[in-house]
């Protein structure tokens, strides 16, 4: 699993960082569950999965218990469901 939680402007300089969007997008290929915060979204779209976020990634830091859910939900390892959608 991972977590990205930059801020508005950190997540502007991981813009242009080449192995940021290669960390996010490799994660998303592997199944890794993502959690994430809203100012992470405009990296998403680089790396190219903006469009493809599913149950595997959980946006954090909305409501109580987001947390709480990201890492119940880590414990099944991977979203396993997404290699449908990378493998084809």
């Amino acid at each position: 699993a991972v977590a990205v939680l930059p801020s508005q402007k950190g997540a502007v300089g991981l813009l242009h960082n080449p192995a940021a969007r290669d960390f996010i997008s490799d994660a998303f290929a592997h199944a890794k569950f993502i959690g994430y915060v809203h100012e992470a979204l405009p990296l998403f779209e680089k790396a190219g999965i903006a469009e493809d976020l599913d149950a595997g990634c959980i946006e954090l830091g909305k409501g109580k218990g987001a947390a709480a859910s990201f890492v119940a939900a880590c414990r099944q390892i991977r979203y396993w469901k997404r290699e449908e959608l990378v493998t084809g």
